[in-house]
């Protein structure tokens, strides 16, 4: 009797890596039964069949770690954060071979008309080596902070405006957060808006979380009608912490009187407080400030100046005011600044200091009037694209880049391409992916050497700025990928 014959073609992942396994086989009849096992490094690959001609198959996995067929790349950046593929080292549990990564891909130095170079190296750190890949930029623009309200006035970070800290209320444990870290140096550090404003004229409300052990006092907010950290003729809205520890909120009378009401309140112990200004033209309000819930108030302070300007986060041109902070740049942590356009109660500013989380937070200052909020929980890893005001146009077209790889004693330019060293330079925002000529072996790392320059010196208002190429780099060998993603690298220009 002729015998039945089947075909069967089974595909599982392998460590990240996804393998094949197909094979023929002769049944022994039409009611016998057949069980043929395949190993796959570490997989153990089950095939039964179901019928004369059908099969079913199963594929298990019980170690659940490397096997002997992986593919895993291992990053090192210039500052010497190591990054895998997946999994740590030379082992791990199975998941998706990509990883986003930390560390930053590029120099740290100011860029300028002369080149600024910086090395990553990448490892093939399993028992299988690329034969291909490719270096990738998937966005381009500059660092943000995010304002969350309707007026999506985003913020730009200049300088040494650090991502990622953390928030606990000083009322509520439950209520935690991510936060911003500003180091305080007066010339670069700051965050500024985008968008030019009327100042608020009528009721408002200025509100913030800080943390500072600093005896120099800074800027906790404040506007200015010059959008950088240059000298302006309006200034004031301002929030700022005195050489003593003492917060300040001053502002401009119609009239040009410098008005300031004072803490009774010292904020330089290292915890989180809670600043809240309130504004009311109303006779009898006037203008109060809340530290921690303890406020002090000037009812006489019921007017205010009109111009158009800019908000600035950790920073804002203070010379001229009494007490004015030794050093006009916070050096500390900023949470949930907002912009409100009424003046709250007493009982409101109990009601967000008690908040018990940023959720509840959040939708308390939704509720009273919000005009700007910027958490500032951002992660720094989604860059802005749009037009930088001192610029008119975005930051990247004005970043020139080579990319050039070596592996052992070779050396191809990937970008712009042509030649063993790259000899010309090419727009940063026109770059878009390059394969890797040299992608690293087992025997053999390869090193990248990101290379950029600006056109032109920058001006006023783009110095500072973080440039942030989202570089990724994949390893392939066959349909197998490795791939590490750098999202928060940067450049200041």
């Amino acid at each position: 009797m002729a015998q039945p014959r089947g075909e069967f073609e089974v595909k599982g992942m392998n460590h990240h890596s996804r393998g094949r396994v197909r094979a023929r086989s002769r049944a022994l009849g039409r009611r016998g039964t057949l069980i043929a096992a395949v190993a796959v490094a570490s997989m153990f690959v089950a095939i039964i069949p179901t019928g004369a001609s059908s099969f079913t198959g199963a594929v298990a996995n019980s170690a659940n770690s490397f096997s002997s067929g992986t593919l895993q790349l291992e990053g090192t950046t210039p500052t010497s954060v190591n990054c895998y593929s997946t999994g740590t080292g030379a082992g791990g549990t199975i998941g998706t071979n990509s990883n986003q990564c930390v560390g930053d891909l590029y120099t740290t130095a100011l860029l300028s008309t002369t080149a600024q170079t910086a090395t990553s190296t990448l490892t093939s750190k399993g028992t299988l080596g690329a034969t291909g890949g490719t270096v990738a930029m998937t966005s381009c623009g500059v660092q943000q902070v995010v304002d969350s309200s309707p007026a999506s006035d985003t913020g730009l970070a200049y300088g040494g405006v650090t991502y990622g800290g953390a928030f606990t209320s000083s009322t509520q444990a439950t209520f935690t957060d991510g936060a911003v870290a500003l180091n305080g140096v007066a010339a670069s550090t700051y965050i500024g808006t985008v968008a030019s404003a009327a100042v608020p004229t009528t009721a408002f409300t200025l509100t913030a979380w800080i943390k500072t052990s600093t005896a120099t006092g800074g800027v906790i907010m404040g506007m200015s009608n010059v959008q950088n950290n240059g000298t302006p003729t309006s200034f004031d809205r301002m929030l700022f912490v005195n050489s003593t520890g003492h917060v300040v909120f001053n502002m401009d009378s119609s009239t040009g009187t410098k008005e300031q009401v004072t803490s009774t309140a010292t904020v330089t112990n290292g915890a989180w407080h809670f600043i809240v200004a309130t504004f009311s033209p109303t006779a009898g309000v006037g203008t109060s400030l809340y530290v921690d819930g303890v406020v002090a108030t000037n009812t006489a302070y019921t007017t205010a100046n009109t111009y158009t300007g800019y908000w600035h986060l950790g920073w804002n041109y203070a010379t001229g005011w009494t007490g004015a902070p030794t050093s006009a740049a916070f050096n500390g942590s900023l949470y949930g600044l907002s912009v409100l356009s009424t003046s709250i109660s007493a009982a409101n500013v109990t009601t967000l200091y008690n908040e018990t989380s940023s959720a509840n937070y959040s939708s308390a200052l939704s509720g009273y009037g919000e005009s700007h909020f910027w958490p500032l929980n951002d992660t720094g890893t989604v860059p802005y694209t749009g037009s930088i005001p001192a610029l008119g146009a975005a930051a990247c077209p004005s970043v020139q880049v080579s990319i050039q790889e070596t592996r052992s004693a070779s050396s191809t330019c990937i970008y712009p391409t042509g030649g063993a060293a790259c000899a010309t330079w090419a727009a940063l925002s026109a770059f878009t992916s390059a394969p890797l000529a040299l992608p690293p072996t087992t025997a053999a790392s390869t090193s990248i050497v990101v290379s950029m320059k600006v056109t032109a010196a920058p001006v006023a208002g783009a110095i500072y700025l973080h440039v942030m190429p989202t570089i990724t780099f994949t390893t392939s060998l066959g349909s197998w990928s490795a791939t590490l993603s750098y999202y928060s690298g940067s450049v200041q220009l």
